[in-house]
């Protein structure tokens, strides 16, 4: 059975209502082991506060932050947690997800370029139903945690990983060529997606946009493999599949 999806939530002490929510919420997935959520509360009388939350953080595979005006305004979210969520979020290592709780000044911040919940960026203290604002952002969360349960198998196992009091990088460096993308292209063109699929991951570690939509489909790719080695779906399918993927990478690269 597949581990948990570790989920760290980070938010400030003063908004610890809505973290309570949140977790009441998310509470059947945790019944059902598909996640594992973490937050300061967690910790345990006589455990080292920064450490345990800086170990969690560096586990985290997805990692909601509550955005409010208090949490904008904490020291230890801007100067530890920000910088660390970050950092793992451009080495493909956790995906960041901005949760709107209370109206602030969001698309100033540094987590303003993340597509955020709930709908419409509409914060859950501007909703008239709140249930219905938090059911809107389990929803969308569920989608983010079966693409992290995807995304795991382009990970070494976990034995492999080092020290989680320091930053986990997954993937050797590569060496890129001079022109990426045009070499991305001559590999779909010979048929080699998933070579010209790695390529462009590794050139588009910049833009921010684009590498998102190619770790999406690298995910997807991924999926089909695996699921037409289990023998879940047929080779026809599975070459069908892989045929839109090489399609929607290309229209990609042609947009580069």
């Amino acid at each position: 059975m597949q581990e948990p999806i570790k989920i760290f939530i980070s938010y400030s002490h003063k908004d610890e209502a809505y973290r309570e929510t949140l977790s009441i919420h998310l509470k059947p997935l945790e019944r059902k082991k598909i996640i594992k959520v973490w937050h300061a509360v967690t910790i345990a009388p006589g455990q080292e506060w920064d450490f345990e939350i800086k170990r969690e953080l560096s586990e985290a595979e997805i990692i909601l932050f509550l955005v409010s005006p208090d949490f904008l305004a904490s020291d230890y979210v801007h100067e530890v947690e920000l910088p660390k969520a970050l950092e793992r979020y451009k080495n493909q290592e956790a995906v960041v997800v901005p949760i709107l709780i209370r109206t602030s000044r969001f698309k100033k911040s540094d987590l303003g370029r993340f597509q955020a919940l709930p709908r419409n960026l509409k914060p859950i203290n501007e909703w008239k139903n709140k249930d219905a604002a938090w059911m809107d952002v389990v929803e969308k969360l569920e989608g983010v945690v079966q693409r992290a349960q995807e995304n795991r198998h382009f990970s070494p196992p976990r034995e492999m990983r080092s020290d989680t009091s320091a930053t986990i990088k997954y993937r050797p460096k590569k060496e890129v060529p001079k022109n990426p993308i045009e070499t991305a292209r001559k590999l779909l063109r010979q048929g080699k997606t998933k070579e010209a699929l790695d390529l462009a991951l590794e050139a588009t570690k910049a833009n921010d946009d684009v590498h998102n939509e190619l770790i999406l489909l690298a995910a997807r790719l991924n999926s089909v493999l695996r699921e037409s080695r289990m023998g879940i779906i047929s080779s026809q399918n599975a070459n069908v599949s892989k045929t839109r993927i090489m399609h929607s990478l290309l229209g990609i690269l042609s947009d580069l």
